[in-house]
């Protein structure tokens, strides 16, 4: 059976009877890294060759069983630097408290001098410290290349103020450095940054684990831009973890993704409904509930729902600026609803009447062909129809006078000569 670490080092002091206890720990449980690891310990007090054995299988039972702390401890008794990245990279498996990571970086330091990455992770937890200024010039001399310079130092300037991490930095930057660092000022444009120089954007969710603003904001770049689809999907499990409620994009982005792919309607319907409920702020619920309806009808999901948390938008008082715009969409989207799943142009015609009053007065050209195309396609209101494309004739030809563009006065000329054939129509018909 396995046994606690301090049963092994009291194995250490009982000498002989020790050494035999463990050889027979060994023989019966050979993953135990403890009994592996002290028994190396006590073969290379007694200058005994099979240290090296035990030590290699303790090293080799640490990496599986992700055991960075003993592996440190081999690493530091044998003198083997080449184990700094391996220890490194264990500690984004582990729990760590601020003061348990900055001691395994200390180690890692002091294992390896030249490991960039654990020193500048060490210059975050150590910043307003004497040694501050030791560490950057650390990570200006033995960064292996100049992408891995810019790396640490781009993120220290956003994180510190890069005026203070130039004064530090001394001559160790060059004016081109400091140009390409002063342009990556915030999140999407450092990522933008580690991309084109093929750094590694890993490096960015290593810093800002603490700050989940900003992780969201990496994300959305990431989403929107389509690139690295495998960190999308672990920020995305970083950002769950930490339930923020203050980064929902990334969150709207998945259900968005799921709804396309036709997941089960029974966990869409109650995750929709959770993700609006949890809106921070009116204007965001508003324009991620239009985006979803619009998504679910597209893709014939849902059709009770759609027209619930439409309604629900409707009745509701707006208060921030650019509502009237998203209430005059979900008021259309409404009004489409009960047309085409319903079939009753009775509620869809006075969300319409009142949504033609605003168009009329407005110049939203597109609004204005939607409800075109709805009267149009649903053969209702003939006599508003023909009103609003008068309106809609009218803006086209404003806009043709003030355009001094060529090939836009072709493309207003077109559709302007469309928009009058089908007043024409209209007209005979009425």
């Amino acid at each position: 059976s396995f046994l606690p670490a301090q049963i092994y080092q009291a194995f250490l002091i009982v000498s002989d009877e020790g050494k035999k206890v463990l050889e027979e720990v060994v023989k019966r449980a050979p993953d135990d890294i403890y009994a592996h690891y002290y028994l190396g310990l006590y073969y290379q007090k007694d200058s005994n060759p099979g240290a090296a054995e035990h030590f290699e299988k303790a090293e080799e039972l640490c990496i599986q069983q992700k055991d960075a702390d003993t592996l440190c401890h081999i690493a530091q008794i044998r003198n083997r630097p080449h184990l700094s990245s391996t220890i490194y990279e264990l500690l984004d498996s582990l729990s760590l408290s601020r003061d348990d990571l900055r001691s395994y970086l200390e180690a890692i330091c002091a294992l390896d001098p030249t490991h960039v990455p654990a020193r500048r992770d060490l210059l975050f937890q150590v910043y307003d410290h004497p040694q501050s200024k030791e560490h950057i010039q650390a990570i200006l001399l033995s960064a292996a290349t100049r992408a891995d310079r810019l790396a640490s130092i781009s993120l220290l300037c956003i994180m510190r103020g890069k005026l203070k991490i130039f004064e530090l930095c001394g001559s160790g930057l060059s004016e081109e450095d400091k140009d390409i660092l002063t342009n990556s000022s915030h999140t999407p444009s450092l990522a933008e940054m580690f991309i084109k120089y093929g750094l590694d954007v890993r490096a960015i969710v290593r810093v800002w684990s603490n700050y989940s603003g900003s992780l969201g904001q990496l994300y959305d770049y990431l989403s929107d831009n389509k690139l690295l689809p495998e960190l999308q999907e672990e920020l995305v499990e970083i950002l769950i973890k930490k339930d923020s409620r203050d980064d929902k994009k990334f969150r709207l982005n998945r259900l968005c993704a799921d709804i396309e792919k036709g997941d089960r309607q029974e966990d869409l319907s109650e995750r929709i409904q959770e993700h609006i409920a949890r809106a921070a702020y009116v204007q965001r619920r508003d324009e991620d509930i239009l985006l979803i309806a619009n998504l679910l009808r597209r893709k014939l999901l849902l059709p009770t729902l759609r027209k619930k948390i439409l309604e629900v938008m409707i009745a509701e008082q707006h208060n921030y600026r650019g509502a009237e715009e998203n209430v005059d969409k979900a008021r259309m989207c409404l009004a489409e609803e009960y047309l085409t799943q319903d079939r009753d142009a009775a509620r869809a015609t006075p969300l319409i009447k009142m949504q033609m009053e605003r168009l009329l007065r407005g110049s939203n050209i597109d609004l204005m062909d939607n409800c075109l195309l709805i009267l149009t396609n649903y053969k209702i209101l003939p006599e508003a129809r023909k009103r609003l494309l008068e309106r809609r004739i009218e803006l086209t030809e404003s806009e043709k006078a003030r355009s001094d563009n060529a090939d836009r006065k072709k493309e207003l000329d077109d559709g302007l000569e469309q928009l009058m054939m089908l007043l024409n129509k209209l007209t005979i018909t009425s």
